[in-house]
């Protein structure tokens, strides 16, 4: 291998190590931590330059050869030089790594340093570069494939070497240092620029200085690096996909909606791309969407912003699960969903899907149970996924569906604090005190902080020194320039920096106003909110007043009030959405405010239900009392009552009252009636809650409404019941029966209605769990109900459904497809297909090496060794197969050349003719012919010269039924030709072959003909009585060739022309 290009530079000429290796070596020269350090690599060009030898020596020897044998180290144990120790690695650029350790604390004679490398795969460690300074403690590794290899140091004295440190690997994902902060995903927010058009911009988390100054985005002093964004955007009524990039110059970027449907169901992500010197690219995390789709951050301007908020699907009476919303719950996502129930349709189970963006349709995951509102994500593989609900009743119908949901695979993390500076005093003649304050986080404790201050010659930000956790003060020297300093909160994961503070020439103080820091939201007795904040106030600069902010949801417009200096409490009312408020201290020169604080929405309040419901027939009248008793909910009491009857299958209202009255007379069915009573409110929150509902009998001696008899539910296999009874007709006729059910034999609720009057028996669905039924005889409002029948809980038989229907069709010379039908159990989904071969259909069954995805009803059988049909005469079975089980397989489909092409892959014998010029030649004969003159009408009698038409060329041509464009376009097909054939019985002229690209159409003889040219002897050679066929050769990928049927003769009889 050549060490060059491993390293992408050149050596050859190399006088000094101030011109830029690609292999670098520095001293630690970084030993304090309050002073100003240089760059340690301008630090150590300088120093390494002072000590070179003759201008024709190199500091750092790098191998000319890597494919050397150098594993001698593995031997030197007992050396006597000490190894270097401590490796580790951090990342400088997206190809450039540096390689540190820790040098011994005495050399103990060592002169040199070498490094090896070793490949994952290989075995023999190969040198990659010595490195002629023993004070040296990194390696800069630039340049790219230089990623996921191990490396290793051993230290040298001559041709000595001490023991090899230990092995570490530099993956292409190791974490850069901390100065880059690098990646950092932008802050975004969304714009509705004008009709149509959804604009993004990036208003923070901007790329680092370090980054864009770095000097691996150089090359010989030419920027050839750049950093820039990358923005997706996905258009909801196709999911589309539009990737665009723009510069960090410009900040924005806009789209134009392809439809309208797209306006309210549309978002965008944006990231950042750091392209090295070396082309390599690294990217951070995508955004989290931002837009107008359902469960993206919208932040909108402009009218869509309300307008997509209020988007409503209304496809059918069946109402659709609402409130889709993701969480993640230890590291996993939990998609949830609220449901409206609705006695039309009682829900049996909710069904999970997922949008397919390969095939651009929706795919059902799974089914949760009706009493389930929550589904775990097991897997989000996708930056982005689309996820859907719909209900399902036990008839099989379907609700309306739920909004949509983006679900990413982007997980946030818990954020470190910012630093406040609060101020700078003076602590001697030429010395200042830096102080700051910080708000820990239990979650993710800051290690310490780092000082820096503006190098505004290179406009890179320097480290002045760290500090503890614990201290917040930091000594600063007097400058007679002005200063811009900054404090680094940092951990092992992050660094925040906090705002810059600008110190002048000379300055001896300088008193910062403090911000408060908000404590947080109780809630008050009377329904509103307090918002509470800490203050601690400097002598200094005293506060004047406090301001409390209110953002509106877009964050682009605020309401301010003004609080006395010595509140630190500020009343709000309740919120019906998400607010976002902040508390500014204020003086006369200045505010400064607090983190933005997010207040939720405020819980509504519960409507309590009536109680103790009790119901008597009054004396003599075909009515009821009916009575209850109410607690009211002292945050939202209640406006109303009503009270409502069972009208045959369904709740009528029959009277309502104000909330002082507790008692209602109503009406009285001559069978009993069932009443409920309940509780609503008015206004934005208006909803009723109902009681338990009780029975009323009517205390009459003749009972005209008879009850069904003799009910009973059995067993009748296939996972259904089988429900009968009898009926003998009252004198109040009975006109329809209904099925309840219970889960108490206590509270019934409606299974099915509008069972006709002359039926006494019906197949229903076996439950899971235990429940009891009943029939009900109905007319109008009276109805009575028969004894009822306990079933207890079914074990369904939820056996994994075998693949049926295996068929196979041929659709390349060497390709066939199979495909089978399949019927899946909503309760219990396969995994996948499993496809076996067999030479004979009888012996040992082979598996292929490919399983078949679930949901995918096709195999490819193709073919993959050049030139043999191993495929043919073997024998092919499917079954379906899950986690626990594997089903019969179907029955087998034997694969040959005489199986049928697919209908859109077949053959077409093509259509031919033919143009055969000739010459006119003497026979050797003459024949008679009369001449008349025109003038004086003689005939004279003379002997003309008799001739031949001789063909001596041939062209012959499709004319129709070309070759079929199916196969033309195969993604199996190699090649499709014409082949031409002339021949004949009469001559001694052989059968001649010849081929043509299927869009060539015509082929003339002369180009079969070869050696054999007509021209040469015209007089006794000719194409006369010759036949030509064509047909077509359609090769495939695998070299296999398959041919149509010749196309009809036809005879070289005439010439064409003359």
């Amino acid at each position: 291998m050549d060490f060059k290009k491993f390293f992408g530079r050149s050596l050859v000429g190399f006088t000094a190590l101030t011109t830029a290796f690609a292999l670098v070596a520095c001293g630690d020269s970084n030993k304090t931590s309050n002073g100003d350090d240089e760059d340690e690599e301008t630090e150590y060009s300088s120093s390494s330059s002072k000590t070179k030898g003759s201008s024709g020596s190199k500091d750092v020897d790098l191998s000319e050869k890597l494919d050397n044998d150098v594993n001698q180290g593995d031997l030197l144990e007992s050396s006597a030089l000490k190894k270097p120790t401590n490796l580790s690695v951090s990342r400088l650029a997206p190809s450039v790594f540096r390689l540190d350790w820790a040098s011994p604390e005495t050399l103990g004679g060592i002169e040199a340093y070498v490094l090896q490398r070793l490949a994952p795969t290989e075995t023999e460690w190969k040198d990659v570069g010595t490195l002629k300074d023993p004070t040296a403690t990194h390696f800069i590794i630039d340049g790219k494939n230089n990623a996921d290899f191990y490396y290793r140091l051993a230290a040298m004295k001559g041709e000595e070497r001490s023991a090899y440190s230990d092995k570490i690997m530099i993956p292409s994902s190791a974490k850069y240092v901390s100065d880059l902060e690098f990646p950092t995903v932008p802050s975004l927010v969304a714009n509705i620029e004008r009709d149509s058009v959804l604009e993004i911009v990036v208003t923070g988390n901007y790329p680092s200085q370090a980054i864009l100054n770095s000097i691996y985005n150089l090359e010989k002093g030419e920027k050839t690096g750049e950093v820039y964004y990358e923005a997706r955007f996905v258009y909801g009524s196709s999911y589309d996909v539009d990737t665009t990039d723009f510069s960090l110059d410009k900040g924005a970027v806009s789209k134009k909606f392809k439809s309208i449907e797209d306006e309210c169901n549309s978002f965008a992500q944006v990231r950042v791309v750091w392209r090295d010197k070396n082309g390599a690219v690294d990217f951070s995390d995508w955004t989290s969407p931002i837009g107008t789709k359902t469960g993206t951050t919208t932040g909108l301007v402009g009218n869509l912003s309300e307008l997509c908020a209020e988007v409503v699907v209304t496809e059918s009476g069946f109402p659709a699960p609402a409130n889709l919303a993701v969480n993640e719950v230890a590291g996993s996502k939990v998609l949830s969903w609220t449901y409206a129930p609705n006695e039309e349709h009682p829900a049996s189970r909710f069904f999970v899907e997922y949008q397919d963006l390969a095939q651009k349709k929706w795919v059902v995951i799974d089914s949760v149970d009706a009493s389930i509102t929550r589904y775990l994500l097991e897997s989000i593989s996708a930056e982005i996924s689309y996820y859907r609900v719909v209900a399902v009743d036990k008839k099989g119908e379907k609700s309306n569906y739920s909004e949509d949901i983006v679900v990413t695979s982007t997980s946030e993390s818990v954020a470190l604090g910012v630093p406040s500076i609060t101020g700078v005093e003076d602590y001697s003649k030429d010395k200042l005190t830096l102080s700051w304050s910080y708000a820990d986080n239990a979650t993710r404790p800051v290690t310490g902080f780092e000082i820096q201050e503006l190098d505004v010659s290179k406009n890179e930000w320097k480290k002045l020194g760290t500090v503890e956790a614990s201290v917040n003060k930091f000594l600063l020297s007097v400058s007679n320039n002005v200063r811009y300093v900054r404090v680094v909160a940092y951990d092992a994961n992050g660094r925040v920096p906090s705002a810059d503070l600008t110190i002048p020439a000379n300055a001896t103080s300088i008193y910062l106003l403090p911000a408060p820091t908000i404590k947080g939201v109780t809630e008050m007795t009377d329904g509103k909110l307090a918002l509470a904040w800490d203050y601690s106030a400097s002598n200094d600069r005293p506060v004047e007043a406090f301001v409390v902010q209110r953002l509106n949801g877009q964050g682009s417009k605020l309401s301010s009030d003004m609080v006395d200096k010595k509140s630190r409490i500020f009343q709000i009312p309740s919120l019906d959405s998400v607010r976002y408020y902040r508390v500014g201290a204020y003086d006369s020169k200045d505010t400064s405010y607090s983190e933005i604080y997010l207040i939720p929405a405020t819980e509504k309040p519960v409507l309590a239900a009536p109680a103790n419901v009790a119901g008597v027939q009054v004396a003599a009248e075909d009515s009821a009392r009916i009575s209850w008793n109410y607690t009211d909910n002292a945050k939202r009491p209640a406006r109303n009552f009503k009270v409502q009857v069972m009208n045959g299958v369904t709740w009528k209202d029959v009277g309502s009252c104000g909330s002082s009255v507790t008692t209602m007379k109503v009406a009285l069915a001559k069978t009993g009636s069932y009443y409920r009573v309940g509780a609503y409110d008015a206004g934005a929150d208006k909803d009723t809650v109902f009681s338990a509902s009780i029975f009323v009998a009517y205390d009459a001696s003749e009972v005209t409404l008879n009850a069904p008899t003799g009910f009973s539910a059995k067993d009748n296999g296939k996972n259904t019941l089988e429900l009968k009874w009898s009926y003998t007709q009252g004198t109040l006729e009975a006109k329809s029966f209904a099925i309840d059910t219970s889960a108490d034999g206590v509270s019934w609720s409606l299974y099915k209605s509008g069972i006709a009057a002359n039926v006494t028996s019906l197949i229903v669905d076996a439950p899971r769990d235990p429940k009891y039924y009943a029939v009900v005889a109905i007319n109008g409002n009276d109805s009575a109900m028969s004894e009822a029948a306990y079933v207890p809980g079914y074990v369904i038989d939820l056996s994994l459904p075998a693949p049926s229907g295996l068929k196979a069709e041929r659709i390349a010379p060497s390709v066939w497809l199979l495909s089978w039908t399949y019927e899946r159990e909503v309760d219990r989904r396969e995994k996948g297909f499993i496809v076996e071969s067999s030479v004979n259909g009888k012996g040992e069954w082979t598996e292929e090496s490919e399983t078949v995805d679930a949901g995918v009803l096709y195999y490819y059988a193709n073919n993959a060794t050049s030139g043999k049909d191993n495929n043919v005469e073997h024998y092919f079975h499917v079954a379906a197969y899950d986690d626990a089980d594997t089903t019969a397989f179907t029955s087998a489909v034997q694969l040959t050349v005489a199986t049928a092409y697919r209908e859109d892959m077949k053959f077409t014998t093509p259509t031919v003719a033919l143009q055969s010029p000739g010459k006119k030649l003497p026979t050797g004969t003459t024949h008679v012919e009369e001449v008349k003159d025109e003038e004086t009408g003689a005939v004279t009698v003379i002997d003309v010269p008799d001739s031949a038409c001789l063909i001596t060329k041939a062209q012959v041509y499709v004319s129709n039924s070309f070759a079929n464009r199916n196969i033309v376009n195969s993604e199996f097909t190699a090649t499709t030709m014409y082949e031409v054939r002339w021949y004949t019985a009469k001559k001694n002229i052989p059968t001649l072959l010849d081929t043509m690209p299927e869009n060539r159409l015509a082929i003339d003889y002369a180009d079969a003909n070869g050696a054999l040219d007509p021209e040469d002897d015209p007089e006794t050679f000719s194409l006369n009585d010759l036949y030509v066929q064509v047909r077509m050769i359609w090769t495939d990928k695998n070299g296999v060739s398959d041919y149509s049927e010749w196309s009809n003769p036809l005879l070289l009889s005439k010439c064409s022309a003359q």
